[in-house]
Order: C-alpha cells, then structure tokens, then sequence
C-alpha cells in the first residue's frame, strides 16, 4: 500500500468516524429539540387552559357586575320612591327604620370627628396617605348625607346640626 492509498484509507475512516459521531450528535441534538417541543406545547395547552378559565371567570364577574349595577339602580329607584312617600322625621328619636338611624348616627359621628381633626390640625406637613383617607371619610359622609337629608324635615336637620356639635365638643375634650 502505498502512501497516498494509506492516507486516503487513514482520512476515509476519520471522516466514517467524524460522520457516525456527528450523526450520534445530532441525533441527540434532535432528540433534545423534539422533547423542548413537546414541552413547549404541553405549556401552551396548559396556558391556553388557563386563559379559557380566566375569560370564563371574567364573563362571570361582569355578570355578577352588571345584575349588582341593575339592582343598585333598582334600589336607588325604590330610595326615590320612598323619599315622596315617607313621612319626613323631625328628630332622630323619631326614626323607626334601623338602617337609617344608623346611617344617621354613622353621619353624625363621622362629621363630628372630622370636625374635632380640622379643628386640631395645626400640623403644616402635608401627608399623602392622611389626605387620601380624608378623601375617602368626604366621599362616606358627602353619601351618607344624601340618603339621609331627604328623610329629614328642616327641624330634623338642625337637631341633627345640633348633635354634631354636641359630639364634637365630646370629641375635643
């Protein structure tokens, strides 16, 4: 055998050797990538599942929304029924109905401690989180006041004025 059959024969069996690991290699290669892929779709699957469960979920919360939006709606109807066809009270003692007797004395203790807090605000420090509380105690007190200022007569009001001050003076001491 001569030099360059030898080589060639030496060169031929590296490159079978080379090719039958490339092979081995990229079989593997493929077999990794084929079992990513099957991950990746059950993942998919899995998402999609979820996605499917949450759009069903928000389908249900906007119903529930939309009837609780119909029945506040209903109820504010009937509350605009009853402020023409109920007697107006002239003082809180004369209240029979629980929800707004309690309405009202919620009113009455929430615009006294409001007024006992601005009356002893000497602080010049502004605070973000305390302004948004006030923010949110207004917008309580500003509805608690429209249920129940309809409800009571102009003597009703002023005893009502009357027992404000009275709690803040409470409040204060």
């Amino acid at each position: 055998m001569s030099f360059f059959e030898y080589f060639l024969f030496i060169t031929s069996f590296w490159l079978l050797v080379y090719l039958l690991l490339y092979i081995k290699n990229n079989r593997e290669l493929t077999d990794w990538i084929k079992k990513q892929d099957a991950y990746v779709e059950e993942q998919e699957a899995y998402i999609n599942q979820q996605h499917e469960a949450i759009n069903q979920w928000a389908d249900a919360y906007d119903f529930v929304l939309n009837e609780n939006e119909e029945y506040a709606d209903m109820l504010e109807r009937y509350l605009e029924v009853g402020i023409h066809t109920k007697t107006k009270f002239d003082s809180v003692k004369d209240i029979d109905d629980f929800f707004i007797q309690a309405t009202t004395k919620e009113f009455i203790q929430q615009m006294a401690w409001k007024g006992a807090t601005e009356k002893d605000n000497s602080n010049n420090v502004i605070d973000l989180n305390k302004q948004k509380e006030d923010a949110e105690n207004t917008r309580i007190i500003e509805n608690n006041f429209k249920f129940i200022k309809p409800k009571f007569s102009e003597t009703g009001l002023k005893e009502i004025k009357a027992l404000i001050e009275k709690e803040k003076e409470r409040l204060t001491k």
